[in-house]
C-alpha cells in the first residue's frame, strides 16, 4: 500500500453535536444510551460511566463505537462506515492517560481479515491477510497510534461497512470528575486509503470520535 497522507477538517461541527448528546445523556443520569450508540456501565471508584460516540455524521466515516465493558475494563471499537473498497486506517488516538490506562488492541471480527474467525494479534505481523498494530507513541501514554491494513496491493473490501478493530483501556479509580466529558480523539495526523488491483488513493472521509463521561449515580 502507499503511504497514507489523507487529513480531514471537520472537527468542529462533530465537537458541537457531540456536547449536545451529552447534555442530554447527563440530564438522564447515564440511565439511557448515547446519541451515537451505548455501550455497557463502566465503573470508576463510586462513579458510574459510559463510552459516549459522536453522533452519526454523514458517510463515508470511520467512527469510535463502545465496546463491551466489565468493571473498569471497557473497549472502545473502530468502524469503518460506508468506506467501498477500504483498504487501510491509521490515525493517532489522543485520551486523558491519568483517566484510562491502554491495555491492549484485539483484532478479531475485522473487515480486514480474510477469515472472520481469525484473531490477529495487533503486532504488525501479517495474519489473515492484514497487519494491525496499535502501540503509546514514543511509549507516551494519551498518544495511541493505531493502524490497520490490507497487506499487498489487494482489492479493499467491498462496501467497507464493519468492525476495524478494539481498543482495551483500564479507567482509573477516583479520577474522573461527574458531569466531565474525557475526550477520545483523532489527531491531526489521520489517513484512510481505498485500493483496487492497481492503485490505492487517499479516501476523504468524516470520523467520528466520542467522551468518556461519569455521573455520581
Amino acid at each position: 500500500m502507499k503511504t497514507m497522507t489523507m487529513k480531514t477538517t471537520n472537527e468542529a461541527p462533530m465537537k458541537r453535536t457531540r456536547a449536545l448528546c451529552l447534555v442530554a445523556l447527563l440530564s438522564l443520569g447515564l440511565l439511557a444510551t448515547s446519541c451515537g450508540g451505548g455501550g455497557n456501565p463502566i465503573v470508576i471508584g463510586g462513579l458510574i460511566a459510559l463510552f459516549v460516540p459522536d453522533a452519526a455524521s454523514a458517510d463515508p466515516r470511520i467512527s469510535m463505537e463502545a465496546g463491551p465493558a466489565a468493571g473498569d475494563v471497557f473497549t472502545v471499537e473502530i468502524h469503518s462506515n460506508a468506506i467501498d473498497e477500504v483498504a487501510g486506517v491509521a490515525f493517532t488516538l489522543l485520551y486523558d492517560d491519568t483517566l484510562a490506562t491502554y491495555l491492549g488492541c484485539e483484532a478479531s471480527g475485522s473487515i480486514f481479515l480474510s477469515n472472520p474467525g481469525l484473531t490477529n494479534p495487533c503486532d504488525n505481523t501479517v495474519v489473515g491477510g492484514a497487519r494491525f498494530n496499535a502501540e503509546l507513541q514514543n511509549g507516551t501514554p494519551g498518544l495511541l497510534n493505531v493502524g490497520a491494513s490490507l497487506e499487498g496491493l489487494v482489492a479493499g473490501v467491498a462496501g467497507g461497512t464493519g468492525l476495524v478493530l478494539t481498543l482495551t483501556f483500564q479507567a482509573q479509580a477516583d479520577a474522573a470528575a461527574p458531569g466531565t466529558p474525557y475526550q477520545f480523539e483523532a489527531g491531526p495526523s489521520r489517513e484512510v486509503q481505498t485500493c483496487d488491483l492497481v492503485s490505492c488513493v487517499p479516501a476523504a472521509v468524516n470520523w467520528d470520535e466520542g467522551a468518556l463521561v461519569a455521573t455520581s449515580t
